[in-house]
């Protein structure tokens, strides 16, 4: 974070520094070691190479002194590292409080600039994740993969729920290769028949016997309540916020499969409930800074 401090100050200041020499002090030793341009020492790290690159045109000493003897704070670091947690934990409220390595699957693949450490600060760190997110124990058993999209559906219903309308109930089906749930309607059993679709029951109050539907019957709800604690909203009032939960399910990676529901079964992906595949806030004008997550060979 210190690091990335001082790239985004010298890129601010930048037409004020040019041509003139200054120093940067820091009180970390590791980022004097990776500024220090008198140093020969090899960088193996990708992004450190790149910024010790776009900083080479800058004249500057760098010296390091401990946090002790620092009366003032730095505090141009700390208005940047705030500014940027600000930022992901929004994007996590938005994504329904999503983990870790969803949450790092978005982030890359839409190379945003945040770092591995950050996101998970952020999650592991959240108020509401802490509060609502249960832990589960783990059962241990082979689940029968399908091979194409719809090979292979698991259905289940969840309730009775608190709700505001009449709407009291889920039924929740999910494609065992896209592992991507969703509603359909109640001729179900008719549309089947018609389809020469076969069909099999799993004995009621085994979790074992339909283990996809149950599991994503938590999702679901676990998301849901996610949502509404954000929004301060009671949890009978959980259809205001089910397309963004579905959504988020639809969007954020499956550690299974590798890849996000959408993706698995559209090739393509999701855009969010409002028709845009970013938030606002990094979709209007401005600077956009990439992450380039992609190494060539173990030096750069």
């Amino acid at each position: 974070m210190d690091a990335y401090a001082i790239v985004e100050e010298l890129r601010k200041w930048r037409d004020y520094l040019i041509g003139h020499h200054f120093k940067l002090i820091t009180d970390q030793r590791s980022v004097k070691f990776m500024f220090d341009s008198k140093s020969n020492s090899k960088i193996k790290n990708e992004k450190i190479a790149r910024w010790r690159v776009e900083l080479s045109y800058f004249h500057y000493d760098i010296v390091y002194r401990p946090g002790t003897e620092n009366i003032p704070a730095d505090a141009l670091s700390r208005i940047c590292g705030a500014t940027t947690s600000d930022k992901l934990r929004e994007l996590h409220e938005i994504l329904c409080h999503s983990g870790i390595s969803c949450m790092m699957h978005f982030v890359r693949g839409r190379n945003l600039p945040y770092a591995v450490e950050v996101v998970k600060k952020i999650t592991t760190f959240c108020q509401v994740c802490l509060e609502l997110k249960p832990r589960f124990f783990k059962y241990s058993g082979q689940l029968i993969k399908a091979t194409q999209p719809f090979e292979r559906l698991n259905l289940d219903f969840k309730g009775p729920v608190p709700s505001q309308s009449r709407n009291k109930y889920f039924l929740t089906v999910v494609d065992g290769f896209s592992r991507g749930p969703s509603f359909i309607s109640e001729d179900l059993k008719d549309f089947l028949m018609k389809k020469d679709v076969a069909t099999s029951r799993t004995t009621p109050y085994n979790l074992k016997g339909n283990g996809q539907a149950e599991k994503y019957n938590g999702i679901l709800w676990k998301t849901l309540t996610l949502a509404l604690k954000t929004r301060n909203l009671d949890v009978s009032q959980w259809e205001t916020v089910l397309p963004d939960a579905l959504h988020s399910i639809h969007s954020l990676l499956c550690t299974s499969t590798n890849s996000t529901p959408h993706e698995r079964l559209f090739l393509s992906s999701r855009r969010s409930t409002t028709g845009q595949s970013l938030p606002t806030w990094l979709i209007q004008g401005g600077r956009a800074l990439l992450r380039r997550h992609v190494r060539h060979s173990k030096n750069m």
